[in-house]
């Protein structure tokens, strides 16, 4: 099992989808299998960041497991999660709490 702290892996606040795919990238060059992604020091993450990370990993035929997220990062993964296709016609809709 393999552990990479996102931290130094990319910053404490990562922002871009780029940043996504080279994380995936890495992971997807590996050998090893099992892979945890270590979110401790990480401050939160943008919208970009997050949603690039979700597609990455859903195309991710290796098994990962995230650890240490705080509020913020959970938060937005939690946001993202809450969008909803309506029809196939591309139109989101997300259930915002504030």
């Amino acid at each position: 099992m393999e552990t990479i702290k996102l931290n130094d892996f990319i910053s404490k606040y990562p922002a871009y989808r780029i940043s996504a795919d080279k994380l995936f990238n890495y992971i997807n060059n590996i050998k090893e299998n099992d892979i945890i992604i270590d979110f401790i020091n990480i401050e939160g993450i943008t919208h970009s960041f997050a949603s690039q990370y979700l597609n990455d990993k859903n195309l991710c035929k290796k098994n990962i497991k995230e650890i240490n997220m705080n509020d913020n990062v959970m938060k937005m993964f939690e946001t993202l999660n809450k969008k909803k296709r309506i029809n196939n016609n591309n139109i989101e809709v997300s259930n915002f709490n504030l």
